[in-house]
């Protein structure tokens, strides 16, 4: 959406909507695709609302600026909204403090919805909200999904949410993306070792209580000084030098399967800690 503030800046590549890459795009027209083409739910609803104008107020200055509409269809729009998140529509008078956190995001995913965009991102959209209201957000999410029948673009750091929400997974490390695929098939059948590191490092209840939880050894990286080659390489137990000098290209390892790593077909049938263990075992 190109909100990102300085220092902040794209260095390179595309973003594109159907056939347009926007990265082209003047702010005057950037201003007609964000929220009518492309909207967002921020991860903190409460930063992310104004604090002295009312919820209804802000949701109906997005309709007003990209539709045809008269004020009191705007504001039955926004009411019609409110029902459609699960909110009270009188709630259209209320300021973002009086109202709770799973309140204040289903505002956030109802003025995403406003102008029925084709892609809505996502961010972190259940961060510091309780296990049952997530459920409810998630679930809400998928719902209107299906009703609306956009895309959504979901950001998070959370796989659980991921495997029971979303139809394809990217895989980022230090801000690449080093997997692509189905979810079910990513899941069941990593390729890359940053991938099978993180899905081993999920607690499950079928393992043993005994069992001590895998981590991935090492710390991320500067990313204002990332490491030469492949980023994961100071961490990954399979790295020798043409890793280091080398970055791996996003590749199709199978049908609809993307890997960026130069040992993927390797390390294909090996689980995580199978890799690691192999490599404490050759230090």
């Amino acid at each position: 959406m190109r909100i990102v503030p300085p220092p902040g800046r794209i260095v390179g590549g595309e973003i594109r909507l159907e056939d347009e890459n926007i990265l082209e795009k003047d702010e005057d027209e950037m201003r007609k695709i964000r929220w009518k083409r492309i909207s967002i739910i921020f991860q903190g609803a409460m930063n992310a609302l104004n604090p002295v104008f009312r919820v209804g107020d802000q949701i109906k200055e997005a309709i007003l600026l990209h539709e045809n509409v008269s004020e009191r269809e705007a504001e039955n729009r926004v009411k019609r909204l409110f029902r459609e998140v699960g909110l009270d529509p009188q709630r259209i008078n209320d300021y973002p403090h009086e109202l709770s956190g799973g309140m204040r995001q289903r505002v956030m995913i109802a003025m995403a919805l406003a102008c029925s965009p084709d892609i809505v991102i996502a961010d972190e959209p259940t961060t510091a909200l309780d296990t049952t209201i997530q459920a409810q957000i998630l679930e809400l999410l998928r719902e209107l999904r299906a009703k609306l029948r956009n895309s959504t673009i979901l950001i998070t750091h959370d796989l659980s949410i991921i495997a029971e929400t979303c139809d394809k997974i990217a895989i980022m490390y230090a801000g690449k993306i080093v997997e692509l695929g189905d979810v079910v098939s990513v899941f069941t059948n990593p390729l890359h070792p940053y991938t099978k590191g993180l899905i081993e490092a999920i607690p499950s209840i079928e393992k043993s209580r005994s069992k001590v939880l895998f981590a991935i050894p090492g710390s991320p990286p500067n990313l204002f000084d990332p490491p030469s080659g492949c980023r994961f390489h100071p961490r990954c137990p399979r790295a020798d030098e043409k890793c280091i000098k080398e970055e791996p290209m996003l590749i199709e390892a199978t049908q609809g399967r993307y890997v960026a790593c130069h040992y993927a077909n390797e390390m294909r049938d090996l689980d995580a800690l199978t890799l690691w263990n192999n490599w404490r075992n050759n230090l």
